[in-house]
C-alpha cells in the first residue's frame, strides 16, 4: 500500500506528528468525560463511581499517555472507551490516540471507525475542534491509509464529515 519513498515516509510522519502536538497542545480534558469515567459509564456507575474514576486519571495533558503503557485506548477486551466519551473527552484522548497509530505502537483501529461515527457535524462542533486540528485529523487518515490496510477503514472516515478538510 506504501506508495512512497521511505524517506518521505519518515519525514511525512515526523511533520504530522510535530503537527499534532503544535496544534493540540492546549487541548485539556476540563469539563469532559476521562478514560476511566468512560469505563464507569460503561458499566452503568453511579455519579459518585463515575468521580471516582475520574479522579483516578492523574495525567495533567493527554501528551503524557502517548508513552503510557498504562494507558489502553486500543480494542480488544477493554471497557469503555472512545465509545463513551463525550466531545471534550474525545478532543483530548484524539491526539496521543493519533500519534501512538502513527508510531504503530498497538492496534488502535477503533479510532478510525469512531471518527466514522462522529463523522456528524454536530459531534464535531461540540469537541470544538479548530479548522487546522480538523484538517490535522483529515491528514492523519489519509496518512493511515496508505500505511494501513485495509486503507477502506481510514479512508470511510474521510467520506463523511472529514473531507470537508
Amino acid at each position: 500500500m506504501n506508495d512512497f519513498s521511505p524517506e518521505r515516509s519518515d519525514s511525512e510522519r515526523d511533520a504530522l506528528i510535530a503537527e499534532i502536538y503544535e496544534l493540540f497542545r492546549d487541548v485539556t480534558r476540563t469539563g469532559g468525560v476521562s478514560w476511566s469515567e468512560s469505563a464507569a459509564i460503561d458499566h452503568y456507575g453511579s455519579e459518585e463511581a463515575r468521580l471516582l474514576a475520574r479522579q483516578s486519571d492523574q495525567e495533567t495533558h493527554w501528551s503524557q499517555l502517548v508513552d503510557d503503557d498504562r494507558w489502553q485506548p486500543g480494542p480488544g477486551g477493554t471497557v469503555g472507551g472512545f465509545v463513551f466519551l463525550d466531545p471534550i473527552g474525545f478532543r483530548y484522548y484524539l491526539p496521543a490516540t493519533m500519534i501512538r497509530c502513527i508510531h504503530c505502537l498497538e492496534d488502535v483501529g477503533d479510532v478510525s471507525r469512531f471518527l466514522n461515527v462522529t463523522s456528524e457535524p454536530e459531534f464535531a462542533e461540540k469537541a470544538l475542534f479548530t479548522e487546522r486540528q480538523s484538517r490535522a485529523i483529515a491528514r492523519f487518515l489519509w496518512y493511515m491509509a496508505r500505511q494501513r490496510e485495509p486503507a477502506s477503514v481510514w479512508l470511510e472516515p474521510l467520506e463523511g464529515y472529514w473531507q470537508l478538510y
